[in-house]
């Protein structure tokens, strides 16, 4: 008896379901898959950015600790971000500030593994 229910009633039943689900659930895997490509594209363009920043400190000569020098650097960072990927920033609705605060922590990391990068400023 039990069996010719679960033939019958149950096993269609979720067969329909799983069939009518697969759609939605490809789609939003697309869209997860979208989404997550822009964000890995805007932290590999933020390290770059942060690797522009880095390069514009070291040729300035200035100390890391010089807030002037930093917030160039880190505004030449978010300009080449917005000048080479700025449709997967409107995508994303990252603001320029929010490029900003990526760029320097990535600039962050860069000083942070720089063995010439004190605490104070430069050994």
């Amino acid at each position: 008896m039990m069996t010719r229910i679960l033939e019958t009633a149950i096993l269609p039943w979720l067969f329909a379901f799983a069939t009518a689900l697969a759609p939605a659930l490809f789609a939003l895997a697309l869209v997860w898959l979208r989404q997550h490509h822009i964000s890995t594209t805007l932290l590999a363009a933020a390290g770059q950015a942060a690797g522009e920043a880095y390069k514009q400190m070291v040729s300035a000569g200035t100390p890391v600790t010089d807030a002037a020098s930093l917030n160039a650097a880190v505004a030449a960072g978010v300009e080449q971000m917005l000048a080479n990927l700025p449709a997967a920033m409107d995508r994303a609705k990252m603001t320029p500030a929010a490029a900003a605060a990526m760029v320097s922590g990535e600039l962050g990391k860069l000083l942070a593994i720089d063995p010439t990068v004190g605490v104070g400023g430069t050994k």
